[in-house]
């Protein structure tokens, strides 16, 4: 089946008071002390970190290549070719306390983890030679890992495809290779390897397995490759986005820390400060990166002689972490359903925002208003399947009541 999606959403809602725009952050060089609303102008002054060694990784992970921190401990994996293995380590001496393996899933190319409360996520997605059309992303359940020492378990698949890629020729230089995502809120945010403009694009997918076509809403430009990510939240200090990469022609190695902005899905217009680490001839090719909390994180970089696999860390608090009251409300106001095709399951799925409660049910109706189906919400579920096998070729519309007022999503439905 073959969707065309125009949103339209309607959300009615207060008017915020914008105040007066500008950079609203004081160790910006272009920080403006009358501003009340960051409009993401802020620029900032040259800075490198020197991060600090913490453990040297045993040589059985010395291509790790993805890097989480969950419940005191660190996951991490090997990329391509290796065993489809992840392995938990302890953060301070950086040895393995237990080793997973995925019984129905091989390691094609490995490259990150992300996660929720329920589910580590590895993103299956790297693609070097910009010729593999079996991307995917593996959905482990965290409970079936169990205590044991080594431990076996089945995943789950989400595959997907760029819907800008439109070829699939071998080469070298190109703008589809992905190492870095994050999970946020029931939606997986890709970021790419730009190998061909040192770019990276901003893609989303829901987390639910299935198969579908990535959905691009961004890009920025970084100016490496960025290889790893991964975010943090808080209630009072808001969500944080870091990046690490690298620049193989320079032969350097960066982090980007993206904060202060209204969502996810909007994160380059907001504060973003590119912090530059040490040459990769010292600390190696970085690969991964993860918080452990607001104030500190971890890196990881594979073995490439002759620097070790090590494990860093360093303080990035002092570089970011600013989040304004007016922005986290612009945030929340702004945060908005969104619809996906399951071209595996022959559905669509409605994904609604993490913390809203819709008033009634949502009807699905086409244009001259006829009711093809209702769906009664149910609470603490934010995702629902929508059969659309029955649905003769028409617009159709999703109409329900969020918590600050109406919404209404389009989609053309072509059997």
């Amino acid at each position: 089946m073959r969707y065309t999606f125009f949103l339209f959403l309607i959300l009615l809602i207060p008017l915020l008071s914008q105040g007066q725009p500008g950079c609203t952050d004081s160790r910006a060089t272009n920080y403006s002390p009358n501003a009340t609303t960051n409009n993401g102008s802020c620029t900032y002054a040259n800075t490198t970190v020197s991060p600090v060694v913490r453990a040297t990784l045993p040589t059985t992970i010395k291509e790790t290549s993805g890097l989480l921190y969950d419940n005191g401990y660190l996951w991490t994996h090997n990329d391509s070719g290796n065993s489809p293995k992840l392995y938990k380590l302890d953060t301070t001496t950086g040895q393995i306390v237990q080793e997973v393996t995925i019984a129905n899933a091989s390691n094609i190319d490995w490259e990150d983890l992300a996660q929720d409360a329920q589910h580590i996520y590895i993103g299956d997605f790297g693609n070097n030679d910009g010729n593999r059309t079996d991307l995917r992303i593996l959905v482990l359940n965290k409970a079936n890992f169990g205590t044991g020492a080594r431990v076996s378990v089945s995943v789950q698949s989400i595959a997907f495809r760029y819907p800008d890629q439109t070829s699939w020729a071998r080469r070298s230089v190109h703008n589809f290779d992905c190492e870095a995502f994050v999970c946020h809120q029931d939606t997986l945010h890709l970021f790419t390897k730009n190998w061909a403009n040192k770019q990276t694009k901003h893609y989303v997918l829901p987390t639910v397995p299935g198969s579908y076509n990535a959905r691009l809403i961004d890009s920025f430009n970084v100016r490496c490759t960025i290889s790893g990510a991964d975010i943090i939240e808080d209630p009072n200090a808001g969500t944080q986005l870091i990046l690490i990469g690298y620049d193989k022609d320079l032969f350097s190695a960066c982090t980007w820390a993206v904060w202060d902005f209204q969502h996810l899905g909007r994160c380059w217009q907001g504060n973003k400060r590119r912090i530059d680490l040490p040459s990769v001839i010292f600390v190696g090719q970085v690969e991964a990166i993860a918080y452990r909390d607001f104030n500190r994180i971890f890196i990881s970089n594979e073995e490439r002689s002759p620097v070790s696999a090590r494990l860093y860390t360093f303080d990035v608090a002092r570089f970011s972490n600013v989040v304004t009251n007016v922005a986290r409300t612009i945030r929340k106001a702004e945060e908005q359903p969104l619809i996906y095709a399951n071209t595996v399951a022959g559905r669509l799925q409605l994904v609604l925002p993490k913390d809203w409660i819709v008033s009634g049910d949502i009807d699905l109706a086409d244009a001259k208003g006829q009711l093809w189906q209702r769906i009664t919400p149910v609470a603490g579920t934010t995702v629902y399947d929508i059969d659309t096998v029955q649905l003769p070729p028409a617009t159709y519309f999703l109409l329900g009541n969020g918590p600050k007022g109406s919404f209404r999503l389009s989609f053309v439905h072509r059997p």
